[in-house]
Order: structure tokens, then C-alpha cells, then sequence
């Protein structure tokens, strides 16, 4: 679902260059679907709880706010520049691991795994001809917004007791809400009485609404099962499927230079390791005044949870 997403949303919005009627499509299908199997009794989500719905608050905005400036990036640059800008974010993800989320460092493995990954993103960009100031500012947002979004959401999946459709559920619910606002105050609804609607626009959204349902499902699987650092890497490594289908069908993509730089992010994100989680003995420099300075605080550890998550590890381990 994650390395077909991308694809299908880049077509979606060819179709229909409304990134959020297709973003509202796509949470309304998700909501509605998951409503409907867990009153038919096919899956388990979780009612709507005001406790719940405060923790998700940020859960939701970081969601909204990083799907949107996905789309607006992705409408403008190429799936190849975005891909390769992700290939980058376990680099940041690991020290806010080690600060925030209980984890060690990477080890040499890792460390080597995360310098190919930065030789790429920079052979990438040097052999970038399809430079655009405004897609690379729409990338440079998301970024940081997909940066926080991945280490908050793993924390609110450590802490906050949910079932996995409980958890996708709250979050494409609780943003159907947003994106109309967004979507009336930016104009973009608009546009939608100039379109001339057909049966290819409207089936490549309703594809994009089924593999948004998977990947939402998915990903929180996921996240409940690694660290934020080891789920970027993951989902980098969706993404191979994403560059071959998008050089078959797109005209718009990297030069062959620009692939091989790629390539050489993404067998660094194949080589990545995950850390094991940090004993409590062994903290950070400075990380207590950090937390304390922020407001935040640590997922709660015990040694009975111990086990379970070193057994996860061994498991989850490239």
C-alpha cells in the first residue's frame, strides 16, 4: 500500500488537482469503512472517548498537516525528489529516538548504513534538473512536519491503550473536520465545478481511497511494533516499488545519475539495523534539561515490558 500510495495519489491529483477533495475522499472512505466492519463485527475500533480524542489532537494535526504538504509536493516535483528527501529522515529520527523514545544510537553498521544514505540524497540533488523553489519548499515542510509526526505518533502508540483500527479510525475521523476548512479556505473546492469528471478521474480515486484504507491500517501496525527510526526505514523501502512504477508512467522523472543516487539512499535504508531500546541506566548528555525544557515526558518503561520488546527487536532486526 505505501509504495503504491504515492503513485496513485500523483495520479489522483492529475485527474483532479484538488490535493484536499482527494485527501477528503480518501479519510471519509477510510472512517466509513472502519465504522461499517467494526459494527459488523469484522474488526475491533474504539468509540470516540474525549481522553482519546485529546491525545490524538497532535496525532491528528501532524497527519493533516503532513498529507497536505505531501500533496503540494508532489504535485510539483518529481515522486523520485521526495522519495530520495525521505531516504534522509532516519538520519534525524535516530537522534530524537535516543533523546525522546528510549533508544541507543545506531551502532557502526547503522552509522555506515546512514552515510550512504546522505551520499545519495546529495548525489541526488546535485543532478537534480527538475529544481523547483516552490515544490522543494512544500518538500522542506513536510519534512519537518513528517520528522515530529513519526516520533509523536509512536508515542502516543506507546502510551495511549487503542486496537490498531481503533488508532486509524480516530485519526481519519477526526480529520475530516479539518480538511474541509482547509479545503474552503484555500480555495481549492473551487475548482471542482471546472472539472470535466470522467470514469478514469473518479476510479483513480476511489484506488487511492482502498490503498489509503491498507496503508493507514498498516502503519500503525507497524509503528506499534518498531521504532520510529526503524519504520521510516521501512517505508523507504516501499518505495522501490514506487520508482519503477513511476518511471514506466511518468515522463516527469530523475535523470539516470538521479536513480542511481537514489538506489544508493535506499541500500543504505536496507543495511539500517534498528537500535535495541537504552537501558534506564544510561541516559543522554543534556537529555533530562531537554525534556524538561520541552515539557516532556518519557514512555514509561518497566521490566515486565522489557522482555516483550527485546524479543520485538530480535524479530524486527535487519
Amino acid at each position: 500500500c505505501n509504495s503504491q500510495l504515492l503513485v496513485l495519489n500523483k495520479v489522483a491529483l492529475a485527474h483532479i488537482p484538488s490535493p484536499t477533495f482527494v485527501l477528503l475522499c480518501q479519510l471519509g472512505f477510510t472512517s466509513v469503512a472502519i465504522k461499517s466492519l467494526d459494527a459488523g463485527g469484522v474488526v475491533k475500533a474504539d468509540k470516540l472517548e474525549w481522553g482519546k480524542i485529546k491525545a490524538f489532537a497532535l496525532v491528528v494535526f501532524s497527519f493533516i498537516a503532513t498529507l497536505y504538504a505531501n500533496m503540494k509536493a508532489i504535485a510539483i516535483v518529481p515522486l523520485d525528489t521526495f522519495i530520495c528527501a525521505r531516504a534522509s529522515i532516519p538520519i534525524v529520527i535516530s537522534v530524537l529516538d535516543y533523546l525522546f523514545l528510549g533508544r541507543m544510537l545506531p551502532g557502526l553498521r547503522s552509522t555506515a548504513a546512514m552515510t550512504a544514505i546522505m551520499l545519495g540524497v546529495y548525489m541526488y540533488v546535485e543532478h537534480d534538473y527538475h529544481f523547483n523553489w516552490v515544490g522543494y519548499m512544500w518538500l522542506g515542510i513536510w519534512y519537518v512536519i513528517a520528522v515530529f509526526e513519526m516520533v509523536w505518533v509512536k508515542h502516543v502508540v506507546s502510551t495511549v491503550e487503542m486496537t490498531t483500527w481503533g488508532r486509524s479510525y480516530y485519526q481519519n475521523a477526526l480529520s475530516l473536520v479539518p480538511i474541509v476548512v482547509i479545503g474552503f479556505v484555500s480555495g481549492e473546492f473551487s475548482v471542482l465545478s471546472d472539472l470535466s469528471w470522467n470514469v478514469i478521474g473518479v476510479s483513480n480515486v476511489l484506488l487511492s481511497c482502498l490503498a489509503g484504507l491498507g496503508m493507514s491500517y498498516l502503519s500503525f501496525l507497524v509503528r506499534d511494533l518498531v521504532s520510529a527510526t526503524y519504520f521510516s526505514v521501512i517505508g523507504n523501502l516501499c518505495k522501490v516499488g514506487t520508482i519503477a512504477v513511476n518511471y514506466v508512467i511518468w515522463d516527469n522523472h530523475a535523470s539516470p545519475t538521479g536513480i542511481v543516487a537514489l538506489f544508493v539512499a535506499l541500500a543504505g535504508c536496507a543495511f539500517y539495523q534498528q537500535a535495541p531500546p537504552r537501558p534506564a541506566a544510561v541516559d543522554a548528555w543534556g537529555v533530562a534539561w531537554l525534556r524538561k525544557a520541552v515539557g516532556y515526558s518519557p514512555v514509561p518503561s518497566s521490566p515486565s515490558a522489557a522482555a516483550p520488546e527485546s524479543a520485538k527487536d530480535r524479530h524486527t532486526a535487519a
